[in-house]
């Protein structure tokens, strides 16, 4: 009968080990202990003293620290006493693998969340948006102002704001979405986009060519007019001579855009060798932090 009392009681101690976790087990263990504490039986105490040790040992495999109370047999008396579980060296090295493999994955899910719904680098390799951008700035990429969207396919879950006639935006190239493109949106669903030849009044156009190209030979100083239709934006490089961009291609369909540019955290000049003086030299240290309008 006593067998049968001293495991009955022993696995019920340890379900609430298992179940109830460390802070509810210690509470269980002190009301238990103090309220048996005032029976004189010494048989009872040393039985309890054995199902103690038990559920002790069980739960010092789930290697738990913990507080419990102790019987102490000179004092007659529970004491309590910190408890932590011994681990063996291979334990040890397992843990900080663990801990290792935990930290980096948890780092790398963080960093292709932030890549893929806040903000994304990207590098500037051609002159297409001279003077505003130059070959070797390396920006930064606002991934959610033009709304939160499904990762490849560009579909809008929670719309934030629209493309404006301004922006600065990167994109998926219409002729293959390998590449990415960033140019400066000109006209927005509902405009109508014409070129004639004329140099047009805007602060971002830079031409570096006063020939004038007819729409036979070229669409770049003669284009239009056109519609922009819904969902689409036409985009056109500040470099506008020196730049291939909707006049050539056709419109920027909105679930290819990206994001939009704005600041740049990097700059210098890629044409030199990388593992130079000159490299390093070259860095656009007044450019650094500047906010791309």
């Amino acid at each position: 009968m006593c067998s049968v009392f001293f495991y009955a009681t022993r696995y019920g101690m340890y379900l609430v080990v298992e179940y109830f976790g460390c802070l509810n087990c210690e509470i269980f263990f002190y009301i238990f202990f103090v309220c048996l504490q005032s029976c004189n039986c010494q048989p009872i105490q040393v039985i309890l003293c054995r199902i103690f040790n038990g559920v002790k040992k069980s739960f010092l495999s789930k290697r738990v620290s913990w507080a419990c109370p102790v019987w102490c047999s000179g004092t007659r008396e529970f004491k309590t006493l910190k408890m932590r579980p011994h681990l063996s060296s291979s334990d040890k090295k397992k843990s900080i693998v663990r801990e290792y493999a935990e930290a980096i994955g948890i780092a790398i899910l963080l960093a292709l969340f932030i890549r893929t719904f806040v903000v994304q680098a990207f590098k500037i390799p051609s002159g297409s948006m001279l003077p505003t951008l130059l070959i070797g700035d390396h920006l930064l990429v606002n991934k959610f102002i033009y709304g939160i969207r499904v990762p490849w396919s560009g579909k809008v879950l929670i719309p934030v704001s629209e493309p404006e006639k301004g922006d600065v935006v990167v994109f998926r190239f219409p002729k293959d979405h390998s590449i990415d493109y960033i140019k400066r949106v000109v006209a927005t669903p509902g405009d109508t986009v014409e070129i004639n030849g004329d140099k047009v009044a805007d602060e971002h156009a830079h031409f570096s060519s006063s020939s004038v190209m007819s729409a036979a030979e070229n669409p770049r100083d003669n284009f239009g007019p056109i519609l922009v239709p819904r969902n689409r934006i036409f985009v056109m490089g500040d470099n506008r001579d020196n730049s291939y961009d909707s006049r050539f291609w056709g419109f920027v369909d909105q679930r290819d855009i990206l994001g939009k540019a704005f600041i740049l955290y990097w700059s210098w000049d890629i044409d030199k060798p990388f593992f130079s003086v000159s490299r390093f030299t070259s860095v656009r240290w007044d450019r650094i932090a500047d906010l791309i309008n």
